[in-house]
Order: structure tokens, then C-alpha cells, then sequence
């Protein structure tokens, strides 16, 4: 059996149980109901995949978030940024490959270029999300009632049976296409509120490199769910 560190939350939103694995650890997730046999049984009975899953974990290369600190690299829409910090009013501008953080001090206190960045990100992430959202819903038929952002912890976005489609905002920093994927799969539970082939021939109908876009989340994304 696979050695890992199992997390399981019970929350009440959770119908059924979910599985996620990251390197070294097991995450489930499952309604409040649900007692330990239970649990115990899906581990047994998802053992092979588990392991599986753990092995390609294991073999990818470990992941770090950038530092806010000046010559840093940081990605912006797919591009990569040097981070450097001069004196001026709380803002922050990305020209021509630079991200170009302003502070009141030479001294920032700790924190302060970090939360600078965040609003950042979140402001662009808003105002693309909400623009390319109207985009793809109009191809795909559909109408979203709100667009919001969050940080999530171990997913990319969702969508709600009111239409409310949520999106993991540091994914701003990937490339286009690979956000447009998410919006476009987020899209799609509107038509389709599961994962059945007939989910995946919408989100194929207006996306057919759908699946190079989720490779590059599996393959390069795990630094931007990194708290």
C-alpha cells in the first residue's frame, strides 16, 4: 500500500466523496453522513488508482512560488515579468516584461509588495474573466448570471445551478488559452451540469486543444493553487 498523508473534510455542500491527490498526500472530501467504514472502503477500493496517482505526483518537478522580491521572475497572461520595485504610490503596471511594483518606502514593510501583487492579479483576473466569459458564453448558447474570482485551494473554477461561475484568479498568470479552457469548461456545466462525453463535445466544439490546456494545468499549474 502507497505511504501518504490522508486530509478528510466533511463539509455539508459535499454529496458525494471526492478524491485529489498531491504529492505525498491523499485529500477526501465527503458529506458530514459519512462514517469512517465508509471512507475506509473507498481507500481500499481506490487503492491502485491512488498509488497511480502518487507515482506521476512524484515524478513531477517540485514547484515554488516566485518571490516578491526585486529581479524575481513572475508570469502575467502567460509571459514571463522581472519584478522590480520602486518608490511611488501603491500600484503596480506590467510593461514589456517588466512588473513594475511602486511603493511609498525603500523599506516596504513585509507583505506590502506581495498584497500590491495580489490586488493586481485579482483586478486583471476580474476584468478578463468577465470579458472573455460574455465571449465563450455567446458561442456555447448559454448565459452566466455573475463572474466571480477566489482563491481556491485544489481547483481551477466552478459553476453553480444558478450560473454563477467562479475562477481560481492566479490562473491569470497562465497563458490564454489555457485560461480560456477553464472558462470554457466552467461554460459548459451550464449545458451540461456533469462530466459525460456530451460535456466534453461542447467544450470540444468551441475548444479543440482542450486537452493540451488541461495537460499544461496538470503538467505546470500546481504553483498557482500554492497559497
Amino acid at each position: 500500500m502507497a505511504n501518504y498523508a490522508l486530509v478528510v473534510k466533511h463539509t455539508a455542500r459535499q454529496k458525494s466523496i471526492g478524491l485529489r491527490v498531491k504529492p505525498g498526500v491523499v485529500e477526501l472530501s465527503c458529506p458530514r453522513w459519512t462514517t469512517q467504514e465508509l471512507i475506509d472502503r473507498v481507500l481500499r477500493d481506490r487503492a491502485d488508482w491512488i498509488a497511480r496517482q502518487l507515482g506521476e505526483c512524484a515524478r513531477l518537478p517540485q514547484v515554488q512560488k516566485p518571490v516578491p522580491e526585486e529581479g524575481a521572475t513572475w508570469m502575467f497572461r502567460g509571459d514571463p515579468h522581472a519584478l522590480t520595485i520602486v518608490p511611488g504610490n501603491k500600484q503596480v503596471h506590467a510593461v514589456n516584461g517588466v512588473l513594475r511594483v511602486s511603493v511609498p518606502t525603500t523599506n516596504p514593510p513585509p507583505g506590502l509588495v506581495s498584497a500590491l501583487l495580489d490586488h493586481f492579479f485579482k483586478a486583471e483576473a476580474l476584468s478578463h474573466f468577465r470579458s472573455r466569459t460574455q465571449y465563450f458564453a455567446e458561442q456555447i448558447g448559454v448565459l452566466p448570471t455573475e463572474v466571480r474570482i477566489r482563491r481556491y485551494r485544489a481547483r481551477w473554477g466552478s459553476c453553480s445551478a444558478q450560473g454563477v461561475v467562479t475562477y481560481h484568479w492566479p490562473i491569470i498568470q497562465a497563458p490564454d488559452w489555457v485560461s480560456d479552457y477553464l472558462i470554457v469548461h466552467e461554460l459548459a456545466h451550464l449545458v451540461h451540469f456533469d462530466h459525460s462525453p456530451a460535456f466534453w463535445a461542447v467544450v470540444e466544439s468551441v475548444m479543440p486543444q482542450w486537452r493540451d490546456a488541461r495537460h499544461w494545468l496538470k503538467e505546470r499549474g500546481a504553483v498557482l493553487l500554492l497559497p
